[in-house]
């Protein structure tokens, strides 16, 4: 049942790249160790780039960043960034990254791979 909720998140995802101009805002919350963490992230396709800007509170302080993708990395990318957020700071990953959902090639060959999509 996980696993058929992991790959609905990452289609979700993926699909919001495939209109034009799309600004989607998601909440996601991360528990590990006893310690939670909530990230508002928005979503925002412009003409060639693709922006995942995130947000949080920590000790009353907020915290933002962003990490910015071409149309390469969202048709072609072969691996997941894993880059920690940091407050302020603005990543391009290589044409070879995506953060956050993996790329239309990738779940391609997912689809053709599986029997359960």
């Amino acid at each position: 049942m996980k696993r058929k909720l992991y790959i609905g998140l990452f289609f979700m995802l993926l699909s919001v790249t495939s209109v034009a101009q799309v600004n989607e805002q998601y909440t996601f919350v991360y528990n590990l160790h006893g310690q939670t963490r909530r990230y508002e992230v928005n979503i925002k396709e412009m003409k060639d780039t693709v922006r995942f800007e995130w947000s949080t509170l920590r000790n009353s302080t907020g915290l933002k960043g962003c990490y910015k993708m071409g149309l390469r990395n969202i048709q072609e990318g072969e691996a997941l960034s894993w880059i920690q957020p940091v407050d302020g700071s603005e990543v391009v990953l290589p044409a070879s990254e995506t953060f956050g959902f993996i790329s239309r090639r990738a779940w391609k060959s997912l689809k053709e791979k599986t029997t359960l999509l």
